[in-house]
């Protein structure tokens, strides 16, 4: 029997596919030009409810860690400021 761990492969070939087509785009790329558009959570995401009660003032809400940590804070839960550069 042989054993295929042992031999070169080439690792772009051993994983799965993105499923997406390629979407180049010139930098700075538009979300709203991809399709499907990105899901980043904001409709989707639902919390556990740790946060229930809390306030919050989250920097650089406009992207990043920022805009996660944004999103995982929704408004139903507590009061949030969220700020961005400008």
């Amino acid at each position: 029997m042989k054993d295929d761990r042992l031999e070169m492969q080439d690792p772009r070939q051993q994983y799965p596919a993105s499923p997406f087509p390629q979407q180049p785009q010139p930098v700075p790329g538009l979300a709203q030009k991809m399709q499907p558009q990105p899901d980043r959570g904001e409709q989707s995401y639902i919390g556990c409810g740790k946060l229930a009660g809390r306030k919050a003032l989250i920097a650089g809400a406009d992207s990043g860690i920022g805009r996660a940590v944004a999103m995982a804070y929704p408004p139903a839960v507590g009061d949030r400021i969220c700020a961005r550069r400008c």
